[in-house]
């Protein structure tokens, strides 16, 4: 039998660590599952694995402890530059969960070596969705207003920066898509790619969720409306706090409480709602605590007004909770028709939508679909996780 050469392949775990969107993100649960499946599955006969960190930064210490287990050596980034590790390591594929966010390493130079390079492109954002006036409200401060309008100011410049980034991304690596919008959205933008990006579906990330120390000791209230993620104005929640505000001025049978988590300052509310006793705020929840707030919902209002994938209503549909969201994006690729859906602008049809779903038929309609919606998703997510593995590996 013909010896075949074993070949070296570097993962990149600076994806799965702190970033401007928190110690806990997104992309770094994706990066995290995408790992664990990828060091479970690789063939030692064909592959060594080396995995790239950044010391400057807490890593997570399951990753650190079955890295160990898999004999995974960690390369430490901090004070070196990727293209270097790969060149002394004679690296010959390379894959992050979060490309862009190794460009402070060398990234773009790696795109010019020979290095086969994989990245997931999770969503479009910057490209897709303008950032509008009305998010000044979710800034009270005079500087997070002048960084704003600064953004906005230089939306056009930054459009560009990030087309001529993702441009140079597609034609220099091998894209991995987390939803067939993305990939659309890709197609969209950038015409002339000349590589289609593969669809896997982000893997179901479910059970990190309560891992993490659950701080709900003592909560016990139950039947509230549930938003997340307050402070940012992508999340769009000052419009549905508006809306339940209203209602519960118009409608005094409603005697529901609005939970609303990720608010570090309430007054940006409190500031535009009558009923303030209703309304009850938190800065920061744990994993835990955010898995018991969806389990213990009324129902889940999400008018985001934008996603990648859309890991919230897939949570809130796995705990029984109805949801109501907008249609925008991957949302109604994920969540089908197992959610009512409302414009995200228009505070009249979030109202509509919240009566809809307080008559007990349609809440109970959409809690049993959204339980069989989340079985349906997970079964794509679960084939789609090994399915990506094996095109990562082959």
């Amino acid at each position: 039998m013909a010896h075949t050469e074993k070949k070296n392949f570097l993962f990149d775990l600076t994806a799965s660590q702190p970033n401007e969107s928190g110690a806990y993100h997104g992309g770094g649960k994706y990066a995290k599952k995408i790992y664990f499946e990828f060091i479970e599955n690789f063939d030692t006969s064909r592959w060594a694995i080396w995995a790239l960190f950044d010391s400057s930064k807490p890593l997570d210490a399951e990753i650190s402890e079955k890295s160990k287990t898999a004999a995974v050596t960690l390369i430490d980034v901090a004070n070196r530059n990727l293209p270097e590790v790969v060149n002394e390591l004679s690296i010959h594929r390379f894959y992050s969960a979060l490309p862009l966010g190794t460009i402070s390493y060398g990234f773009n130079s790696l795109m010019n070596s020979a290095c086969e390079i994989y990245g997931t492109i999770h969503g479009l954002r910057t490209l897709e969705t303008k950032i509008p006036f009305d998010a000044l409200r979710y800034e009270t401060g005079m500087k997070g207003k002048a960084g704003l309008l600064a953004r906005k100011f230089l939306e056009k410049k930054l459009y560009n920066r990030d087309l001529e980034r993702y441009g140079s991304l597609l034609k220099n690596t091998n894209v991995l898509a987390v939803s067939n919008h993305t990939k659309y959205s890709i197609l969209s933008h950038f015409p002339a790619v000349r590589e289609v990006p593969r669809v896997f579906y982000s893997p179901d990330v479910t059970e990190f969720e309560n891992r993490d120390e659950d701080d709900s000791k003592g909560f016990a209230l139950s039947g509230y409306f549930l938003l997340i993620s307050g402070n940012r104005w992508l999340k769009n929640n000052l419009r549905s706090a508006v809306a339940l505000d209203q209602l519960f001025s118009e409608q005094p049978a409603l005697r529901h409480q609005v939970v609303v988590t990720g608010v570090s300052q309430p007054e940006i509310f409190l500031s535009r709602i009558k009923n303030k006793d209703r309304f009850i705020f938190y800065k920061y929840v744990s994993e835990g605590f955010l898995q018991t707030l969806y389990k213990n919902a009324f129902a889940f209002l999400y008018m985001t007004l934008n996603e990648g994938f859309g890991y919230p209503p897939l949570e809130a549909m796995k705990a029984g909770t109805p949801v109501i969201t907008s249609p925008f994006t991957s949302i109604m690729e994920i969540c089908g028709d197992s959610v009512l859906y409302s414009d995200p602008y228009s505070i009249a049809e979030i109202k509509n939508r919240i009566l809809q779903i307080t008559d007990p038929d349609s809440h109970r309609n959409f809690t049993i679909a959204g339980k069989n919606r989340y079985e349906k998703i997970k079964e794509r997510q679960d084939k789609d996780l090994k399915e990506m593995v094996t095109y990562l590996l082959a």
